[in-house]
């Protein structure tokens, strides 16, 4: 191995690059090209907006929404202004949405995320926590985790892993790391071989050696999911029970002994009786003690534990730095040293490179 790839830091996001595809590696992290103007979004600086938002609701759950507000503006601008120096390219005319979905959606999602009474049961010890390391070949390992925190407390359903449930013992530790997209792999098998997550979870380990951590993605739109109540089986609990008004009963009765065979009766009924001056309607509605129960619990998983398969991930690691080491040695110009994957891995349709890949992928 060159000194020269040596000295190139590896970062969470390279590796899982690499894997979706190299060819769009060498496009951003070798090449440096700028990305295809149509394709360049909006995705990137909102979600730096949105883990901006983040950072500040898990020190300050009480920030008002004009400060959060406030700080995700700041943090999408900031971001605009960097990628423009770097030479990307943003279309003028997506602003005024990407703005809108900032505040309609993002704001909203760190919001209730501030709210969170899972959220709340953690002491949040360390926000973008950067980390580095070096092993023994020189290489060098560097990145951002999204948030560290411990439970103060008994959390109950703080996290899923597949359909289970986790539970949280005080004084626990968790890492997580925060995601606003739409497309995640959340299966229990995808999140144990989420390269992003064991990386992260191997970065925990080296800056706080012996600690354990439950590594989980955060997944935002989970908090935004139907805001109606379920139960254990996930079919929706209804807000109000209807039920025969025993006044109709007693008017439907006259007087009589009521029977199973008389409610069956009035309940096919459509007759009215008037009981005085008033109407008696047939059935009444009431809140669904079930529904009250569960409509002050938390929406969503929100967090999904990754039990890293380390006799996958690590060696998938170690394969994924040697793969992109061998294609820096054979020369940052060889097509062929950065093969296209994005037909089989699904990246090219959100490959900002697309156009230049079809047309001239390296020269």
């Amino acid at each position: 191995m060159s000194a020269s790839a040596a000295a190139i830091p590896h970062h969470q996001s390279g590796l899982t690059l690499w894997q979706r595809c190299p060819r769009q590696f060498w496009f951003q992290k070798v090449a440096k090209r700028d990305p295809d103007h149509a394709a360049t979004g909006y995705a990137g600086p909102l979600g730096t907006a949105g883990h901006a938002g983040c950072q500040l609701v898990l020190g300050d759950p009480e920030a008002s929404r004009e400060r959060v507000l406030e700080v995700m503006l700041g943090a999408f601008e900031d971001t605009l202004a960097k990628g423009q120096e770097e030479g990307r390219t943003y279309d003028p005319d997506q602003a005024e949405r990407a703005l809108e979905r900032l505040e309609s959606e993002h704001l909203e999602y760190v919001l209730r995320l501030a709210r969170d009474p899972r959220v709340r049961a953690i002491d949040w010890a360390h926000t973008e926590l950067s980390f580095e390391w070096e092993d023994e070949h020189g290489r060098v390992f560097r990145g951002t985790v999204d948030a560290i925190g411990q439970a103060r407390e008994y959390v109950e359903g703080f996290a899923v892993v597949g359909r289970d449930r986790v539970d949280l013992e005080p004084g626990e530790w968790v890492l997580v790391d925060w995601k606003f997209g739409k497309e995640l792999e959340l299966s229990r098998v995808g999140l144990s071989l989420n390269l992003q997550l064991a990386f992260y979870s191997l970065a925990a380990a080296r800056r706080f050696p012996g600690r354990r951590f439950r590594t989980c993605l955060g997944v935002m739109r989970d908090l935004a999911t139907s805001q109606r109540p379920t139960d254990e089986d996930g079919s929706p609990i209804p807000k109000t029970l209807e039920e025969l008004n025993p006044a109709y009963v007693e008017a439907f009765v006259g007087g009589q002994p009521i029977t199973e065979e008389l409610r069956t009766a009035a309940e096919q009924s459509r007759r009215r009786f008037r009981q005085g001056n008033a109407n008696v309607p047939k059935r009444i509605k009431r809140t669904n003690p079930a529904w009250e129960a569960a409509s002050g619990k938390p929406k969503g998983a929100l967090f999904h534990e990754a039990q890293i398969a380390w006799d996958v991930a690590a060696p998938t690691i170690r394969q994924t730095i040697h793969e992109i080491e061998i294609a820096g040695r054979d020369g940052a110009a060889a097509a062929d040293a950065f093969p296209a994957r994005g037909p089989v891995t699904g990246a090219c349709r959100f490959c900002p490179y697309h156009r230049q890949c079809v047309t001239s992928p390296t020269q």
